[in-house]
């Protein structure tokens, strides 16, 4: 067990010695071993075939853009910083050079389907590049190469008698105060445990682990996913029924009825294209009664004309045949049901029907409303990436610097509307240029008051500068003391 003391807690001499322990982690009780690559195997199941993949895929794309996690410098040598990440981030990728963004695209992918993910950047380790280690590659290493590395390392200590060792859960090595020193990876995927000669000791100061946290004494990152496993089941259950009641009613193109005694067995064959002789094997039409049958000119058109093209249904003589599915494929309730579905696998992931669906089928003032609640967990999602990956990347490579990071921010679903509420903001004095604009207001002022200069340098009269300017000076109350100027 593990004891810890408080200084601000001070001993009540009548009172036992105050014992805090610590029991089996989160981690340890639901996700060891053999578990924990059960859950990756379904998480990454429930990712690639049902609709929740796509929602994660669309918030991972709104999270990050096009341009999303670019650090902007300021201070003396914001100019050679900025060009200096810019150059890094073409090829950033360890493996085959990927650029900043995919890799950003990948750990939060990983994060979100599989709970966590391993970051390195060293310029000796991976040669100034950024490696990620997937979750299944943070392994155990077999417990008698453990023992034996921490006897090497000198990790075990002697206290009060007792001695204790460090220990590991699931990859991470903990010391005998519960904090975390290091991690075991290794190449191969989707083992629970490998000898020493198969891992890799990373340290902790010189790595990262990117993973959500949702209680104090988990270790491991747990996936979004295995919370909607029912509800993406059930739905991929619905869909499989739904098409192959389709796919069942498109193919019945035909119905026999036989008289009894006849079997429709030759008449079946011979559609699929086999011979009088093979169709009327196992039969008890003869070779002669399917010839004569084909025989007959109307008979042998109808039969030609279905050759291989048809499904056929038998049924005896007077047995009556009712239609059990509806022919309109999908139906209304289905489209209805899979979209409840939706909602609900949404909520799970932290955002509303717009994005669930993947398409919003309300007013603009609902559907702007389903999207800021959505937005909160995408900045969430940049939050993590900003904290957990991009600050590390920028120590790592330049040290003590001073920048922000910028992210794709909420769209609208009317600009217009979205920019005359803006404008009004502005003129009512209840926001700023640097919230509407960002952190490079003051670049983006200093470009317009350029290209204004440019404009006027020029004696251009068809920019949207000289029309705005026009506009203004057209709605200005006029006054015959005194001349309108700009």
């Amino acid at each position: 067990m593990v004891k810890n003391s408080y200084e601000s807690l001070k001993p009540d001499p009548s009172q036992p010695p105050i014992e805090i322990r610590t029991e089996k982690t989160v981690t340890e009780q639901m996700y060891s071993g053999e578990k924990r690559i059960k859950a990756y195997a379904q998480a990454q199941q429930l990712y690639d075939n049902d609709d929740v993949g796509a929602t994660v895929d669309f918030l991972i794309r709104l999270a990050i853009g096009t341009k999303g996690g670019t650090p902007r410098f300021s201070g003396p040598r914001k100019d050679a910083l900025q060009k200096a990440f810019r150059a890094w981030k073409k090829s950033a990728g360890w493996e085959e050079g990927e650029s900043f963004a995919d890799l950003l695209s990948i750990i939060l992918r990983e994060v979100k389907v599989k709970g966590d993910c391993l970051i390195l950047l060293d310029p000796y380790l991976t040669e100034g590049r950024l490696r990620v280690f997937a979750a299944d590659q943070i392994t155990t290493v077999y417990q008698a190469d453990f023992e034996q590395w921490c006897v090497l390392r000198g990790c075990y200590t002697e206290e009060d008698g007792r001695r204790e060792y460090w220990r590991q859960v699931e990859g991470v090595v903990m010391d005998t105060e519960g904090r975390v020193r290091g991690y075991f990876v290794t190449a191969e995927r989707n083992r629970y445990g490998v000898p020493m000669d198969q891992a890799m000791y990373l340290p902790a100061a010189s790595c990262r682990r990117v993973a959500y946290k949702r209680k104090v004494t988990q270790i491991r990152g747990e996936s979004a996913l295995l919370p909607n496993r029912d509800l993406t089941e059930d739905t991929r259950n619905l869909l499989k029924a739904e098409v192959s009641a389709a796919k069942l009613t498109s193919e019945l193109n035909l119905v026999l009825t036989e008289a009894p005694g006849q079997t429709g067995g030759a008449v079946k064959a011979l559609m699929q294209g086999l011979t009088a002789e093979a169709a009327t094997e196992g039969t008890d039409t003869t070779a002669e009664e399917l010839a004569a049958l084909l025989a007959e000119e109307t008979q042998a058109t109808k039969l030609k004309s279905l050759q291989g093209k048809a499904s056929l249904a038998t049924i005896p003589n007077g047995a009556t045949l009712s239609n059990l599915n509806n022919a309109q494929r999908p139906s209304a309730a289905i489209r209805d049901w899979r979209d409840s579905l939706a909602d609900s696998n949404g909520k799970r992931l932290g955002v509303m029907s717009c994005l669930a669906r993947g398409r919003a089928d309300n007013s603009y003032s609902s559907g702007q409303i389903e999207l800021a609640i959505s937005w909160k967990q995408i900045e969430e999602d940049q939050k993590l990436l900003e904290r957990q990956v991009v600050d590390y990347v920028i120590d790592s490579l330049y040290g003590d610097v001073d920048y922000v990071v910028t992210w794709p921010r909420q769209f609208e679903i009317d600009p217009s509307k979205a920019e005359d509420c803006k404008d009004a903001q502005i003129r009512g004095g209840r926001s700023t240029l640097q919230e509407l604009i960002g952190p490079d207001w003051e670049n983006v002022l200093e470009q317009q008051a350029r290209e204004l200069a440019k404009v006027r340098e020029l004696g251009l009269t068809t920019t949207p500068y000289i029309q705005q300017k026009a506009g203004a000076a057209a709605a200005a109350p006029s006054d015959p003391d005194k001349e309108y100027k700009e």
